[in-house]
């Protein structure tokens, strides 16, 4: 996002106590009210506000349509971060896929233990390996977004 479309920021005219009330209206999120901003800035100054004030500030500086922005950014941020946790997640498990998909086929490849070495027959122990590796299949196929 290019830094002029970034109005939430500190606009050029905009004075010290409008941009810290302005702050707090954007701070308080999706359930931000201009009473909640009178409310919290009593609470840490000597100085009261009042609604009418509040009001003046927010109008003349478009705090609605800044807060709005600023909702925005932040969900796109969290979408990206989500996108990217999302990759990663799909990079790893399909790995994972891989290397069960390896394990199974070196266990169909190596069925010649005995039954008592492993308490099942090797045909027990083939369609073991096989379903094993079609798990590891479906998994690979869906950790990369392909159809199974």
């Amino acid at each position: 996002m290019s830094e002029e479309n970034q109005i939430w920021k500190r606009i050029e005219y905009e004075r010290d106590k409008a941009f810290l009330l302005f702050s707090i209206y954007r701070d308080l999120g999706p359930t931000r009210s201009l009473e909640k901003v009178r409310v919290k800035y009593g609470e840490s100054k000597v100085e009261k506000l009042t609604s009418q004030q509040i009001e003046k500030y927010s109008s003349k500086y478009n705090w609605v349509e800044r807060a709005s922005a600023y909702d925005d950014f932040l969900d796109e941020k969290r979408m990206e971060e989500n996108w990217k946790a999302i990759e990663e997640m799909n990079k790893r498990q399909a790995e994972d896929a891989i290397t069960v998909q390896t394990k199974a086929l070196e266990d169909l490849k190596d069925v010649t233990y005995s039954a008592e070495e492993y308490k099942a027959s090797p045909e027990g122990r083939r369609t073991s390996a096989a379903r094993t590796w079609e798990i590891g299949v479906r998994n690979e196929r869906l950790a990369r977004g392909a159809a199974t």
